[in-house]
């Protein structure tokens, strides 16, 4: 599950690659990972929205900048989750932003994230929250 996997946390990559600052990542990771479980609990779409597309966005530069490569066995169980996570969220935010083209997407990730949790909850729309690989 992305939500509990270090190689798509980036504070794990910056402690990894030395970056000063970051030596208490696993500590990050912990409070992370329980925001998102009290996220998830607490039925806040946009802040679980949040968590999941820092995420991707980590495993979306492994792919564009070279940290993962063609036919290589590294990342492929994240790839596999985030593939389940945007072919559920997708549809439904193209859906969501069709069907309100009056609504102000925001100037940044956080404000598009807060809006589309908003809309998500109004209409009652679920995805799953819980990605595991298949065998």
């Amino acid at each position: 599950m992305l939500l509990d996997n270090k190689y798509v946390y980036q504070p794990f990559w910056n402690y990894y690659n030395k970056i000063n600052g970051f030596e208490n990542w696993q500590e990050s990771f912990k409070a992370c990972k329980h925001a998102a479980n009290k996220a998830l609990a607490n039925k806040d779409t946009a802040a679980v929205l949040s968590i999941i597309f820092y995420r991707l966005y980590t495993l979306r530069n492994q792919l564009i900048h070279g940290g993962a490569t063609f036919n290589s066995s590294a990342n492929r169980s994240q790839l596999k989750d985030a593939t389940n996570v945007l072919g559920d969220i997708v549809p439904i935010v193209i859906a969501l932003m069709m069907d309100n083209t009056n609504e102000l997407w925001g100037d940044g990730l956080r404000n598009r994230t807060a809006v589309i949790g908003q809309l998500l909850d109004r209409y009652n729309l679920k995805f799953r929250a819980h990605y595991r690989p298949t065998v």
